[in-house]
């Protein structure tokens, strides 16, 4: 019934779980004496439940996951989904590339970006894994990064929601993308995550797209028919709206008098204030450059926040202190300039687009409930 391979290596048939606890037991001790060995690798259907539950109760985790899968353009290979290593880079960095390719101002990264993952460590999550989809031969075929949202943010402990960062995988090889992502939804439950969450912008990659809202494009749609067609429902749609070498318009002064403040500090970031005595009536924050390695990171600024206050919405103000902002950044030296805002937000998408600004991708973010009854449940139904 089972048979030694490799030293410290077990391929143990279905029939194992009828040998029971004990006498599986047996055959690994008199293994690990006779090999001198004292770490296995078992090896088993993913659906194999019994089996499963079998290598648990001894103690065993699950590292990884092998099936086997027909990938047109490349026949039939043996995928195997592993933790990362850092000899995995140059793949992770491939696939990720090949991923963003479409997506507008979104840049290559090179290798040493993924060599080291405490540099991609989110301060927002906990207990963070990156797992490989890898075949032989064929390499690096797609990765998913997961973690769990520390306490203290969108939730009530005693745990999170689970969250997948990042999940990429290349068009035409949507088996690569299923095992990846039913991977990500079996280890959110074995860490008993009642809700998923996926593409929240508050934990993205550093050099993922523009830093506020950096959700999943519309331009990678392959993933996110892959999220649809796993039950997982789009939440949180945001517009990106781009102006490449922007022309300042002329603040034209609005109709309730104020001061204007311009508080400058690390980034830059500019914060264009519009006050009255020691009352403010809006802001708008602008920051330049992002993290990312493209050389035309500098020539960019991004406008984080525009706000003005109920009482003093639709006269000019919005605008004025908007066309201040990008004066000032355009004088820094900016040649383009973008901003995210909500798809719903038709009264700001108007001003931003007679402004000069103009649509460049709508991205959004996901979330599936795994335990209808828990309070986290309940609130997702109710936003």
């Amino acid at each position: 019934m089972v048979e030694l391979l490799e030293a410290g290596k077990l391929a143990v048939e279905e029939l194992v779980g009828e040998m029971g606890k004990a006498a599986l037991e047996a055959v690994l001790l008199i293994s690990a004496k006779q090999r001198g060995v004292g770490e296995f690798h078992i090896n088993t259907e993913p659906d194999n439940d019994a089996a499963k539950a079998l290598y648990a109760s001894l103690g065993a985790e699950v590292v990884g996951v092998q099936m086997e899968i027909d990938l047109a353009g490349w026949g039939g290979s043996k995928m195997r989904l592993v933790p990362f290593a850092s000899d995995m880079a140059a793949g992770v960095a491939e696939c990720y590339n090949d991923l963003i390719a479409p997506v507008p101002e979104c840049h290559p990264v090179p290798p040493d970006r993924f060599a080291d993952l405490e540099g991609l460590a989110s301060q927002h999550l906990r207990d963070e894994r990156l797992m490989v989809a890898q075949a032989e031969p064929g390499g690096v075929r797609g990765f998913v990064h997961v973690g769990i949202v520390a306490a203290g943010l969108d939730y009530r402990p005693p745990v999170g929601p689970g969250t997948i960062r990042f999940l990429a995988y290349r068009p035409g090889e949507r088996p690569v993308g299923k095992l990846l992502l039913d991977w990500a939804e079996a280890w959110a439950r074995e860490q008993e995550c009642t809700v998923i969450t996926a593409w929240n912008g508050s934990y993205p990659y550093p050099f993922y797209y523009f830093p506020d809202g950096a959700q999943l494009s519309e331009h990678i749609g392959h993933v996110r028919a892959l999220f649809g067609m796993a039950g997982f429902q789009e939440r949180g749609s945001e517009l990106l709206l781009t102006w490449r070498d922007f022309v300042p318009p002329v603040p034209q002064p609005p109709a309730p008098e104020c001061r204007l403040e311009l508080v400058w500090t690390d980034g830059p970031r500019l914060r264009v204030q519009a006050m009255r005595g020691p009352e403010e009536l809006g802001h708008c924050i602008m920051d330049r450059g992002q993290i990312s390695p493209s050389p035309e990171a500098d020539d960019w600024c991004f406008c984080l926040a525009l706000h003005v206050s109920d009482p003093f919405r639709g006269q000019r103000l919005g605008s004025f202190l908007l066309a201040t902002a990008l004066e000032e950044m355009r004088r820094l030296g900016c040649r383009h300039t973008a901003l995210s805002v909500s798809w719903r937000n038709h009264r700001a998408v108007l001003m931003y687009t007679n402004i000069g600004y103009r649509h460049a991708d709508r991205t959004c973010n996901f979330f599936k409930i795994l335990d209808e009854s828990s309070e986290l449940a309940r609130a997702l139904r109710l936003a």
